[in-house]
């Protein structure tokens, strides 16, 4: 199964989120995490069998139907 985890923080210290992409990952799993970037970390990294994206800004509206969010890359 493929596997997206959005995280708000820059998450390299964030030892939860890492630890859950690592466990998705032993039970056979496609992760990627989209965590927030500082201008110092790279766009696209592969840490511990996981894929990690950088994002500088969020923007996100709701519908009565969808959560639409969109990400600006660094």
């Amino acid at each position: 199964m493929k596997i997206c985890m959005l995280v708000l923080n820059r998450f390299t210290h964030d030892t939860r989120v890492r630890k859950e992409a690592r466990s998705l990952v032993r039970a056979d799993h496609d992760v990627t995490v989209w965590a927030l970037g500082d201008g110092h970390l790279p766009a696209q990294e592969e840490i511990d069998g996981f894929t990690a994206v950088s994002y500088t800004h969020l923007r996100a509206h709701e519908t009565s139907l969808h959560l639409v969010c969109r990400l600006l890359l660094e």
